[in-house]
């Protein structure tokens, strides 16, 4: 995200819900749609840090020596910090990798940015599913502890309320992502001085 039109939807259907997401957030996308990446944070909902350009650091990797890699992979979360502290007011926490990307150099580069590199235990929504598969899908990998990965996608917006209702109706409680992890929600996330 953002994705404008799904957006709205799956905002609305979290609040009905009461759940709070972690959003990351493309700096592209935050540099197309500045009001739409405006709607997160007055809802309760964190932003997290999906690079700038959504490289594939998979390919990046076979084709760049690492010092390469590293000074890519840190311009493309430094930019996306910025345009967030720009448009949001917030330092991003969270960092999630395009593909999930996971290296030694993602962990030095998270480390020197202080950020907390996330993964998910579950997600299917790019694929070319209907919104009956992907019920069937989430609800199947429901466990405690599982991070489900959800883009901002019609389909998505779609299923996502009988989805939430069907971990509901197993008797688990839908926690944030800082919850899960065991940090602090009231931990600083960076609020920079607003002017």
């Amino acid at each position: 995200g953002p994705n404008p039109e799904p957006l709205d939807k799956i905002l609305e259907t979290l609040k009905k819900e009461n759940v709070k997401a972690t959003f990351f957030l493309l700096g592209t996308n935050i540099k197309t749609y500045p009001q739409s990446a405006k709607k997160y944070l007055p809802l309760g909902h964190e932003i997290g840090n999906h690079t700038y350009s959504h490289k594939n650091f998979y390919q990046l990797k076979k084709k760049k020596s690492i010092e390469e890699v590293e000074k890519i992979l840190t311009e493309e979360i430094s930019t996306t910090e910025n345009v967030i502290q720009e448009v949001g007011g917030v330092k991003p926490f969270f960092m999630r990798m395009p593909y999930g990307f996971i290296a030694p150099v993602v962990k030095q580069v998270a480390k020197e940015k202080k950020y907390v590199v996330v993964n998910w235990s579950f997600g299917c929504d790019w694929n070319r599913n209907t919104k009956e598969e992907l019920i069937k899908k989430y609800l199947k990998n429901v466990r405690p502890g599982a991070i489900f990965l959800f883009h901002e996608k019609k389909v998505t917006a779609e299923a996502l309320p009988e989805i939430i209702d069907g971990i509901k109706q197993m008797g688990y409680e839908i926690v944030s992502l800082r919850a899960i992890l065991g940090l602090s929600e009231k931990r600083e996330i960076g609020r920079s001085e607003q002017k």
